[in-house]
C-alpha cells in the first residue's frame, strides 16, 4: 500500500465524525417535533423506538447487524468495517448528543 493510499484511507475516517454528527441532527432534529420518519433501517429503527419506548441508538445498531453481515459476506471485510465505524458512530452520536428541534412545522 502507497503512502498516498494510508492518507486517503485516513483521510475518510475524518469525513465520518461530521457526517454522523449531522446524520444524528437529521434524526433527531426533525421528526421529533414534526412526526416525519426516514426512510429505510433509520426509519424502522425511529417506528419501533416509537412503539417500544426502546432507545433509538441501540435499535439503530440492532437492525443494522444484518445487513452488515450480508455486507461482510458478499462485498467484503473492509466495507463491514467501515460501516460498522460509520453506524457505531451515528449511534454514539445519538446517545451522547442533544440535538434542538430543527423545526417547529407539523406536516
Amino acid at each position: 500500500m502507497t503512502d498516498e493510499e494510508n492518507r486517503s484511507r485516513g483521510h475518510e475516517h475524518h469525513t465520518h465524525c461530521p457526517g454522523n454528527s449531522f446524520g444524528g441532527n437529521g434524526t433527531q432534529g426533525v421528526p421529533d417535533v414534526s412526526r416525519f420518519i426516514d426512510g429505510g433501517v433509520t426509519g424502522i429503527s425511529m417506528l419501533v423506538s416509537d412503539v417500544l419506548g426502546s432507545p433509538l441508538w441501540i435499535l439503530i445498531l440492532l437492525i443494522n447487524l444484518p445487513f452488515v453481515a450480508v455486507g461482510y459476506r458478499q462485498i467484503g471485510t473492509r466495507f463491514a468495517i467501515k460501516s460498522t465505524f460509520a453506524i457505531a458512530g451515528l449511534a454514539l452520536c445519538l446517545a451522547l448528543v442533544r440535538y434542538p428541534d430543527v423545526t417547529t412545522t407539523n406536516f
